[in-house]
């Protein structure tokens, strides 16, 4: 019991002391990161150190710098795009060449393909091709469509591959036949580059290793913040640095 009550005493005493020591040191003050400062404060000396936020901040600077990294160009993903686009030529061909189905059914049923995004206008213009026309443009879309993806291909670079198709399709076609090969090429064209998230996030991280620490250097009498200037991290930095902050005592 004894031991309780000095522990309580010293207690009561170790709170005092700190209260004390909180209101009585004229040269602290209690300020937080996004609160108003209550006067000018001013450098009481020259200093440099090691800046923590500074050198998070240039850490930061240097992620943004690094570009997504992508993997090569792949063949298989350009062999299997043009085995696809092939089958569906093939299948367009067996449409083409039904007799039941009405003109509005073969279109619509194009259409409802999963993955086949081709305007009413090109599928009409795909069904009113000759046989031999039709013929023509087929070789001509799995040519340029090779052709095509023989560059690299990422996912932010499809608008760009698109608008450069037409300049890969042969002269000799009529302007009928170079309208719908265009239209399926470009609704065959994919991306043969994938990001790969794994080699970004390394790409980064040794950006950042790379990054030495940032001192940073105040002048004796420099102002470290204004009265009502609003306190960021980098001047409760300062202020920690020339221990001109108190810290705020969280109460249990």
């Amino acid at each position: 019991r004894v031991q309780t009550v000095l522990l309580g005493i010293g207690f009561i005493l170790l709170t005092t002391l700190v209260l004390v020591m909180q209101f009585t040191s004229s040269d602290q003050l209690t300020l937080e990161v996004g609160e108003v400062s209550p006067r000018d404060i001013r450098a009481p000396g020259p200093k440099t150190f090691v800046s923590q936020v500074l050198t998070e901040r240039e850490r930061e600077r240097a992620q943004s710098l690094v570009r997504d990294v992508y993997d090569a160009p792949s063949a298989r993903t350009t062999r299997d795009q043009i085995a696809y686009a092939q089958r569906m030529l093939d299948y367009f061909s067996s449409i083409r060449e039904d007799p039941y189905p009405s003109r509005d059914e073969t279109i619509s049923l194009i259409q409802t393909i999963p993955g086949i995004t081709l305007s009413k206008a090109t599928i009409s213009g795909m069904l009113d091709l000759s046989p031999n026309s039709w013929q023509i443009v087929t070789a001509q879309v799995t040519h340029v469509l090779d052709q095509a993806m023989r560059k690299e291909i990422r996912d932010n670079q499809m608008a760009e591959t698109k608008r450069a198709i037409p300049a890969l399709v042969s002269l000799d076609l009529t302007d009928e036949q170079a309208e719908v090969t265009i239209a399926l090429a470009r609704e065959f064209v994919a991306p043969n580059s994938l990001y790969n998230a794994e080699r970004t996030a390394e790409a980064k991280r040794m950006a950042t290793d790379s990054v030495a620490p940032v001192s940073q250097t105040v002048e004796k009498g420099e102002i470290i913040l204004r009265e009502g200037d609003i306190a960021d991290a980098e001047d409760v930095e300062i202020l920690d640095a020339y221990e001109l902050r108190q810290q705020r005592i969280q109460w249990p």
